[in-house]
């Protein structure tokens, strides 16, 4: 239903009243026309670039958590690796105290080194086993000289003999000490 005193002919009329208006005013309507165009192109512009910022922010943060991971990375595996050189280093002050190296150090020595075949290249590895070969050696050097000792019959330049094998083991231990960390070196760079 309509509202009262609205007819027909009244709404024709509104019609005829809007439309002679904009027909006179055609220049004025053409120019609030552009004014709003520009308006929409301007905020659709803005708009554009306030979302290219945000790409770009969001590219740049998803960049500085890749390299943060990356990073991490490098931090964990120096660790590793930095407890690996602090196991030889044990070992070459066990063998540089004149003291047999127990079992139980070569145990530690060798879980300690256990994953080197996992961080590191194939010459800290070489380097590793001809360590812990080493290690054996002077330690089975140490026991047999005991037992030289135990024995009498043994003569004395036997015994010298054997001592002088154990000297130049302990002397290879004591050039372990600037060798290693020389030889560690490239793998306990952390790159930025």
């Amino acid at each position: 239903m309509a509202p009262e005193g609205f007819t027909l002919a009244a709404s024709q009329g509104l019609l005829e009243r809007i439309f002679v208006w904009l027909n006179t005013h055609s220049g004025a309507v053409t120019a609030l026309a552009a004014i709003a165009g520009v308006f929409i192109i301007g905020f659709y512009t803005y708009t554009t670039r306030k979302l290219a910022n945000i790409a770009a922010q969001q590219r740049d943060i998803l960049a500085a958590q890749h390299n943060m991971q990356a990073t991490q990375v490098q931090y964990m595996l120096y660790e590793r690796r930095f407890k690996v050189l602090e196991a030889v280093l044990n070992i070459v002050a066990k063998a540089r105290e004149h003291s047999d190296i127990s079992y139980t150090a070569i145990s530690k020595f060798d879980a300690e080194t256990a994953e080197n075949r996992y961080i590191f290249g194939e010459d800290i590895q070489g380097y590793i086993k001809e360590f812990t070969a080493n290690v054996r050696q002077i330690q089975m050097l140490y026991h047999d000289l005991q037992q030289m000792f135990d024995d009498d019959h043994n003569a004395q330049d036997v015994i010298a003999a054997h001592e002088e094998k154990i000297e130049k083991m302990r002397a290879w231990f004591v050039d372990q000490d600037d060798e290693a960390p020389r030889r560690f070196a490239p793998y306990l760079k952390i790159q930025e």
